[in-house]
């Protein structure tokens, strides 16, 4: 599935959204709708630039979930609360920083407070490759070297210095 997908169809996928922009594109309101497939029935979900527009991600998420077959993932990417272009856009209602998906693992310690969870994640933060901000280039291998390196980053003036632009998060069911 590609729920969210606005112009970005892909072939191969169920293309969703809540405005179809196309006739290939199914409608769908993630946070609200139930997903339309079975329990299990669904390999991979992308979700990209998606939940930052979603009031209930715990809805979301857990619709994602019960359509996934197990050792399914899902593929998000969100904006980091560094990035200036993260709030210039006023249908965004939520920021997301390094840990936040860490909540619905199975080992986390708050994992109680939802009613699902998955196995696995892999997060990487992006950073802007442009002329402006040339650094970046290596900036993005050493935040990412481990989870100690993206909590360094995070939690001190690297964050100001060196605005990420996207999380890339891998859920594994």
């Amino acid at each position: 599935l590609n729920i969210g997908c606005g112009h970005d169809i892909r072939e191969g996928f169920i293309n969703m959204d809540v405005t179809p922009l196309s006739p290939w594109v199914k409608p769908l309101a993630l946070g609200m709708d139930k997903i339309p497939f079975k329990d299990e029935s669904v390999s991979l979900i992308i979700l990209q630039d998606v939940l930052e527009h979603i009031a209930n991600i715990n809805y979301a998420l857990k619709e994602c979930h019960r359509v996934l077959i197990k050792k399914g993932s899902i593929i998000v990417r969100v904006p980091h609360f560094s990035y200036h272009r993260a709030f210039e856009d006023p249908t965004h209602i939520r920021f997301y920083a390094i840990r936040t998906f860490d909540f619905f693992l199975t080992t986390h310690n708050r994992s109680y407070q939802s009613d699902f969870s998955f196995s696995s994640i892999t997060t990487n933060l992006r950073f802007l490759k442009k002329w402006y901000y040339p650094l970046n280039l290596l900036t993005e291998p050493i935040v990412n070297f481990n989870k100690y390196s993206q909590y360094l980053y995070e939690s001190s003036c690297l964050r100001s210095f060196f605005p990420a632009e996207n999380i890339m998060v891998i859920l594994t069911k």
